[in-house]
């Protein structure tokens, strides 16, 4: 009942979800699922050769759009950005450079231009690494003291939620 309500709502209206990890089979398979019925448009990050060979190993009929963070074209624009953003905190130029083509940082840099309306990551990273650069880069209101994290997982009818929380940012 839960996840009917959920896609229902998602799709009234389907975003454009950015998942920093496309090459993993797992994040493949939610992300053509997600396109067939209609919820999203996943955008996966990741080299297209090695995302295409895994959709091939998977057996899926699925073209998904793909963003090499190292090769895109507006790497530079989102460097930019996130050093506007953190120059003040220490960030360099060269350092927001490298940082932008993260995957975890290049997803939250799409959302914040616009490029993309959410952002997935933390299958294969732990929770700090995803919402680090999630404070760097969009981080929250001025009033907002606390943010936290809820993570839901089905399994055979059973729901499993698990919380965390961030004190400050």
């Amino acid at each position: 009942a839960l996840m009917r309500i959920i896609f229902n709502k998602a799709r009234s209206a389907p975003k454009r979800i950015v998942f920093a990890e496309g090459e993993e089979a797992r994040i493949i398979r939610a992300a053509a699922e997600i396109q067939e019925q209609g919820i999203g448009e996943p955008i996966l990050l990741g080299q297209e050769s090695v995302i295409k060979a895994t959709i091939a190993q998977l057996g899926l009929d699925y073209q998904p759009r793909i963003i090499n963070p190292w090769k895109s074209p507006r790497a530079e624009a989102y460097a930019r950005i996130l050093f506007k953003r953190r120059q003040r905190k220490g960030i360099t130029l060269p350092e927001a450079r490298e940082l932008a083509r993260r995957p975890n940082y290049f997803g939250l840099l799409m959302v914040q231009s616009s490029d993309a309306d959410a952002f997935i990551s933390g299958l294969t990273t732990n929770y700090v690494d995803v919402l680090q650069p999630a404070f760097q880069v969009i981080g929250t209101r001025p009033e907002v003291r606390r943010a936290a994290a809820l993570y839901i997982m089905i399994i055979r009818d059973r729901v499993f939620r698990s919380e965390e929380r961030r004190v400050g940012k």
